[in-house]
């Protein structure tokens, strides 16, 4: 570990431990908040897209309620903390804006190579790139050691694609995969992506917002619940009666709401057959996005265990074979649940 990425990590501790009501801490992180984006606009060496990402993104937001709580402070030295607070959130957007696209080879074997491309994190939020569970989610696929079948396959939080695009070239009868997501701007990406393989013909690009899904114990909708809109961009709304063989989702627990709606979703969403299944993966970051809870949530909504497969870091090295890009990878592990 570099020493940008040691101070970027001991950065992101202080995020998940300060609260943004205290003028004191809000000068503390702004103040650390700075340093580190001084150095990232200086173009350290070690700091990459994650690093901005995670600084758009979770501090971002953290930043963002703490000026909502000064707007409420009659401390005197609040409005000099705002300034401060709203310069360095739009230092955070333009170095969020300042990439560009591009497109990543993912050479799976010798057989599955897939070109995906990848946006800036401005424009998708967390769909921007492919991340580590995707990646590995799609060479276990490639190895066989995840059978996702040959009947039709939902994908939740497809983000660039390239779980569902792996999974429609890999399986053979093809399966009919529908890929979903819930902001325009991805959706256009998932559905390019797949045209760029050659796989749009056995892939279905759909919106869904896991929030439009009516808990079970309800008989109806409730008044604070979104109504799904026809269509998101160019994209129609996935029709939620229709009911899926297999569901399969990778990295897509990034918050501890998801721990909640994607239990939710996959109940309602799943054929009530026997060899039904759910396959998740997820990257293991402690429980700071409520894995835990996500485990109780599937057992609860009445999902057995079925298999579960856990990837050191090693593991993957050994997968990979010097295939897929090593620095794509981290500690992993995949969940089978069966309905």
């Amino acid at each position: 570990m570099t020493n940008f990425e040691a101070r970027f990590d001991e950065f992101i501790c202080l995020l998940l431990t300060a609260k943004p009501q205290q003028l004191g801490n809000v000068l503390i992180v702004v103040a650390a908040t700075e340093s580190i984006v001084a150095e990232v606009e200086a173009g350290c060496e070690d700091a990459d897209a994650n690093h901005v990402a995670i600084l758009a993104k979770q501090c971002g937001s953290w930043l963002q309620r703490a000026d909502d709580a000064l707007l409420l402070s009659s401390d005197p030295n609040a409005y000099e903390a705002s300034r401060r607070v709203k310069d360095i959130r739009s230092r955070l957007k333009t170095l969020a804006s300042r990439s560009a696209a591009t497109e990543r080879p993912w050479v799976l074997s010798d057989r599955v190579a897939l070109r995906v491309r990848e946006l800036p994190f401005g424009e998708a939020a967390f769909g921007w790139q492919t991340w580590a569970g995707g990646a590995l989610f799609a060479l276990l696929l490639e190895c066989g050691q995840v059978d996702i079948g040959s009947h039709s396959v939902l994908e939740l939080g497809c983000g660039t694609g390239i779980v569902g695009i792996a999974a429609s070239k890999l399986h053979l009868p093809p399966s009919h995969v529908t890929m979903t997501d819930f902001q325009a701007t991805i959706l256009e990406n998932a559905a390019r992506n797949a045209r760029a393989n050659n796989c749009s013909a056995a892939l279905t690009v759909r919106a869904l917002d896991w929030a439009w899904i009516t808990p079970s114990s309800e008989t109806t909708a409730s008044p604070m619940q979104p109504a799904p809109p026809e269509s998101v961009g160019a994209f129609p709304s996935l029709d939620l009666t229709t009911r899926f063989h297999t569901i399969i989702g990778a990295d897509i627990c990034y918050e501890h709401a998801h721990a909640d709606l994607v239990p939710r979703v996959c109940e309602s969403l799943l054929l009530q057959n026997s060899d039904a299944a759910v396959h998740l993966i997820t990257t293991l970051r402690g429980d700071m996005f409520g894995v835990t809870r996500f485990e109780e949530r599937m057992l609860e909504c009445g999902f057995e265990t079925d298999l579960v497969l856990d990837y050191e870091i090693q593991d993957v090295l050994g997968l990979t074979q010097g295939r897929v890009p090593v620095e794509t990878i981290s500690i992993s592990g995949t969940i089978a649940i069966e309905g």
